[in-house]
């Protein structure tokens, strides 16, 4: 079978197999590259991190704030159990 006849990232030839009369393998196609300069998972992922990091920070404030008495304990209890049905959906969506 014909090989691909683009680079990988430390320069070496790529080793996959292509289609008899194809010249790139799927990942090396110039095509293919034009269409998205990322792929689409990296906005996904990096939208779920934000996510994360804005509950951690919420978890941390809350921390805060019922060690400074700002918040009660119950209150915190409540608020804790929304933050993790949050966490959760964040999961789920994986």
């Amino acid at each position: 079978m014909p090989q691909c006849q683009g680079n990988k990232r430390d320069g070496s030839r790529c080793t996959q197999s292509v289609l008899a009369g194809a010249q790139w393998c799927f990942n090396h196609d110039p095509k293919r590259a034009q269409r998205s300069p990322r792929p689409f998972w990296c906005a996904l992922l990096s939208r779920r991190c934000a996510c994360a990091l804005h509950l951690k920070k919420q978890l941390k404030d809350l921390a805060a704030d019922v060690l400074s008495s700002k918040v009660g304990r119950s209150e915190a209890a409540v608020i804790n159990q929304i933050l993790n049905t949050r966490a959760r959906l964040i999961e789920l969506e994986r």
